[in-house]
C-alpha cells in the first residue's frame, strides 16, 4: 500500500531529525521545510500527498503539531512525541 510507504518515510525523517538534532528531547520540534530536506525532496518543500499524510499521523496521534507563539509566519512545528 502506497500510504504505508509514505507513512514510514515521513515517520523515519522524523526519527532520524531527532537523532541528529542536539536540542534536547523536549525541544525538538521541525518544520516541514527540515522534514522535506531530510526525505531529500529537490524543492525543500512535502507535496500534498507528504502533507496529508503528516497530518493524518497527527490525528492519529504518531506526531505531535505546535504552532510557535506570535510566529509572524504561522509555521506549524512537527516532532515524534
Amino acid at each position: 500500500m502506497a500510504d504505508s510507504k509514505v507513512t514510514e518515510l515521513v515517520l523515519n525523517a522524523l526519527k532520524e531529525l531527532h537523532r541528529k538534532s542536539d536540542q534536547p528531547a523536549g525541544d525538538q520540534w521541525f518544520r516541514r521545510a527540515e522534514i522535506a530536506r531530510q526525505l531529500g525532496a529537490p524543492s525543500m518543500h512535502l507535496n500534498p500527498a507528504r502533507i496529508g499524510v503528516l497530518e493524518a499521523l497527527v490525528k492519529a496521534g504518531r506526531v505531535s503539531k505546535q504552532q510557535k507563539p506570535n510566529d509572524a509566519r504561522d509555521l506549524p512545528l512537527y516532532r515524534i512525541p
